[in-house]
């Protein structure tokens, strides 16, 4: 499925199968993608902020996929918004990322399949399930 159309179904169905340590190994994932993206690139920025604007200010989606991506909703998004769908599509649509793992999927994988997460102060991300039963959490700050 196109990343545009993952974007627009957030929230509006839930991929049922998953088991409490799917959302957990997922936010492992995405710790893991987020410390990959900057050893490839060679950049730096925090876990959950757009890290194609780091590597390009200037790219920006269609109007269209804007509109789209910001509309987004999930229920039970605490204190993490769509901006994450945005940067999801971003990376998407970025011709140097495009391709490459996105560290954004694992955290949109969380959502489709009825999952929230919240991040504290940009550093530490509670993961909950589809009954929005704390899991667990990751520490995402640097040493």
């Amino acid at each position: 499925m196109d990343a545009l159309e993952r974007v627009r179904l957030l929230g509006t169905i839930a991929i049922l199968g998953w088991v409490d340590d799917d959302f957990l190994n997922a936010a492992r994932e995405g710790k893991r993608l987020w410390q990959k993206t900057e050893e490839l690139f060679e950049i730096q920025y925090s876990m959950f902020q757009d890290a194609v604007a780091v590597l390009d200010p200037t790219f920006q989606l269609t109007a269209e996929e804007e509109v789209i991506a910001r509309a987004s909703s999930v229920p039970g998004m605490r204190n993490v918004d769509n901006r994450i769908a945005v940067w999801f599509l971003k990376w998407e649509r970025f011709a140097l990322s495009c391709g490459l793992p996105n560290p954004y999927e694992p955290w949109v994988s969380i959502w489709e399949h009825g999952g929230a997460f919240s991040v504290e102060h940009g550093q530490f991300v509670d993961i909950y399930n589809q009954q929005r039963f704390p899991l667990g959490g990751l520490v995402v700050r640097r040493a």
